[in-house]
């Protein structure tokens, strides 16, 4: 739908993804001012750089979201190699004998994952959110079934790593997962992991189970299988042991049910039709249910992931906001124990200073008290004992010398 078309006559699954929209925008902009930058130390945080680049993807695929042309149900095929996922594509893409048929039992198993959809479909297919290691391809197949579904074959690997990455790089776009395993060897130790990283990170995305080599459960080995020859009870047996043994698993907290599974054979095409009609109804453009269903997985990952961003980046601006906190605080704390370290000495010194100045006071007032009064000095310069001497002396000489003649 476009944003034309939003615009004229929004619903509400168009409401939220424009409230997403814009938060997005939003973040985004911030996240691009140069004072923000440097306060998320963007050039030296991988945590950052990943959630920007997360943003940037997010922003690219809603954007495509909004804009779709048709809506489409992507439905995901997992399991671990010889699981039967090819064999059951080609069971209900009736690809088997044709130059479209998948590969099966191929070892080593394709390393991609590969979209199967109607070629009028291609231009709708969502942007990958986040490029990881294993790479993404689209085929295109005229088939009914494929109208508005998307089947997403996975890689068949036993490596955790490739599995997580599967899990992070493309199921969260995902609007139903099919998790496969075979009755001839219900669960790999790499399924393990894998279902309960699914439900940690990508709780809202419903999964199924499809159980295939039903031919474990046949009457009679001699008999093709069909209904009157498939053994109800040991299949319920079965799945009630595998529902115990999931149930136990650490951190899976899923409860299921024996209609969360479909048990299948691709050889003789038993119960192709009842998976095929799952998937119909689930993909049908014309049921409310479906739409509701679709779009709200969509609106979910989309929230989720902005939310994820968000938390991201704000805990690093928190982070960064606390330390400048804890630095004012701390330099507010000195100031104060300086301040009250001061103050006792600067009246010390004063004090000091005091004492002091009134200790010279009074040695100067005491040596004042001791001082004897001086004489007054003579007015004239005979009156000085030494020249009063001198002049008689000087008085006698001349009258010696006077009656001397």
């Amino acid at each position: 739908m476009s944003n034309e078309k939003m615009a004229e006559a929004p619903t509400e699954v168009d409401v939220q993804l424009l409230a997403i929209q814009r938060g997005l925008k939003s973040l985004a902009e911030l996240a691009q001012d140069p004072v923000a930058q440097e306060a998320l130390d963007v050039n030296r945080s991988v945590e950052v750089a990943r959630a920007l680049e997360l943003l940037r993807r997010l922003q690219h695929s809603l954007r495509q979201y909004t804009e779709r042309g048709k809506d489409l149900y992507y439905v995901a095929f997992i399991g671990h190699f010889s699981s039967g996922k090819s064999s059951t594509i080609n069971s209900l893409l009736d690809l088997w004998n044709t130059q479209q048929e998948r590969r099966v039992d191929l070892n080593p198993t394709d390393t991609a994952i590969t979209l199967l959809t109607d070629v009028h479909n291609e231009q709708s297919l969502l942007g990958v959110i986040r490029e990881g290691i294993v790479p993404i391809r689209t085929r295109c197949i005229d088939v009914e079934l494929l109208a508005h579904l998307v089947v997403a074959d996975t890689p068949g690997t036993g490596d955790p790593h490739e599995l997580q990455e599967i899990a992070r790089q493309f199921l969260p776009l995902c609007d139903q997962v099919l998790f496969f395993f075979s009755a001839a060897s219900p669960f790999d130790v790499a399924d393990v992991p894998l279902l309960t990283d699914l439900r940690k990170t990508l709780p809202f995305i419903p999964i199924r189970f499809v159980v295939t080599r039903a031919d474990e459960f046949r009457r009679s080995r001699s008999a093709p299988l069909e209904a009157s020859n498939f053994d109800e009870t040991r299949a319920s047996s079965f799945l009630v042991d595998v529902i115990t043994r999931l149930t136990k698993v650490p951190g899976f907290g899923l409860a299921l049910e024996p209609n969360d599974f479909f048990v299948i054979d691709n050889r003789d095409h038993f119960q192709i039709d009842t998976l095929k009609r799952f998937l119909s109804q689930a993909s049908d453009q014309t049921s409310t249910d479906a739409r509701i269903q679709m779009h709200s997985h969509k609106i979910q990952f989309f929230r989720n992931s902005a939310t994820e961003c968000h938390s991201v980046l704000r805990s690093r601006l928190t982070g960064q906001f606390d330390d400048i906190d804890k630095i004012v605080t701390n330099a507010r704390r000195n100031v104060e124990r300086f301040q009250a370290c001061i103050s006792p000495a600067n009246l010390t010194i004063v004090r000091r200073w005091g004492e002091e100045l009134q200790r010279v006071v009074n040695a100067k007032t005491a040596e004042m008290v001791n001082l004897q009064p001086l004489k007054a000095l003579p007015s004239r310069l005979s009156e000085l004992p030494q020249a009063s001497e001198s002049i008689q002396r000087f008085e006698g000489q001349v009258n010696f010398e006077a009656r001397a003649r």
